[in-house]
């Protein structure tokens, strides 16, 4: 069974917090990452042209209602194996009410976060994952559980995550709003398609809420004496003997069943250092780190662009 990490306190009357500088800062962040147009077919630059009338119009919804989040747009972009990855497109109007949601939750969720985990976090990155990686296997833990977290994204229970959310912050307004976000549908092949479970990659609060759930694995590994490093969804579990890796793989196992997580069991399994480790696109072992098949494939064909 799942051992959920304890929480001291909760946040109350975040709704407040949504003034329209907010919305300004929401706005420019989501207008840097460049995303693509939704649904709607509005860029950043089209809701740029009339953003203090868009951004007065979100306020008011998002503070007292009714919001309405427009479908995402699913895209399916290209895998080294072959399979296409879901992404879903959120609106612009969308991406900026999820980011004040983001923006909201980060300094309340900051101090919680494990210190395992590397993505969708400030300072943090694939380099500094690697970097602790790296360093545990100095410190003597030879032995490793690669966990390979199939389609996590979409299949966390939107219940989990709600529930977990409720832990940290006690305002009903946004738990109705993060609800809106996990239930706004895709249009897929011309229909729009209800999402009843998962938080939809490409949404800007989807990184966090999956952190939010996957938090409490890395909380349940090391609470047994094992060191887990973890970006996103690419996560293993660092031991110091064979013994302790066999227990490890099945707590990650017991723990993957507790949080409605789905897995890969013939990519789930236990390595060394000298077999070598899969970690972020990467091979490592004792004495080098060579960027796995694929990513080294993209790498070649980018430099030949």
């Amino acid at each position: 069974m799942l051992q959920v990490l304890p929480r001291t306190h909760r946040a109350h009357s975040l709704t407040g917090r949504i003034p329209l500088e907010a919305l300004h800062k929401a706005f420019q962040a989501v207008k840097r990452n460049r995303g693509a147009a939704g649904l709607d077919q509005q860029s950043s630059k089209m809701f740029e042209a009339n953003v203090a009338e868009h951004l007065l119009a979100l306020m008011r919804a998002l503070q007292s209602g009714p919001y309405q989040p427009i479908p995402l747009r699913r895209v399916s972009i290209p895998k080294g194996t072959g399979a296409g990855r879901p992404l879903g497109m959120p609106a612009v109007r969308c991406r900026v009410a999820q980011e004040v949601i983001r923006a909201l939750r980060s300094p309340i969720c900051a101090p919680t976060v494990h210190d395992s985990s590397h993505g969708c976090r400030r300072q943090r990155s694939g380099h500094t994952a690697m970097a602790q990686l790296v360093a545990l296997h100095h410190h003597g833990y030879r032995v490793v559980v690669e966990a390979d977290l199939q389609g996590c994204f979409e299949s966390i229970p939107p219940q989990r995550l709600l529930d977990l959310v409720a832990r940290e912050m006690a305002d009903g307004n946004i738990l109705r709003l993060i609800t809106t976000f996990l239930r706004a549908g895709v249009m897929e092949e011309g229909e729009v398609r209800p999402t009843r479970k998962g938080t939809p990659q490409g949404g800007v609060i989807s990184p966090r809420l999956a952190n939010l759930v996957l938090h409490h694995l890395a909380g349940h590994l090391e609470a047994q004496g094992d060191k887990c490093v973890r970006s996103a969804d690419d996560c293993v579990v660092l031991c110091t003997t064979t013994r302790q890796a066999e227990q490890a793989l099945q707590a990650v196992t017991g723990c993957v069943e507790a949080l409605g997580v789905a897995r890969n069991p013939e990519k789930t399994h236990r390595t060394t250092f000298g077999q070598g480790v899969r970690f972020l696109g990467s091979q490592v072992t004792a004495r080098t780190i060579r960027m796995g098949g694929t990513a080294e494939e993209r790498c070649k064909t980018t430099s030949k662009a």
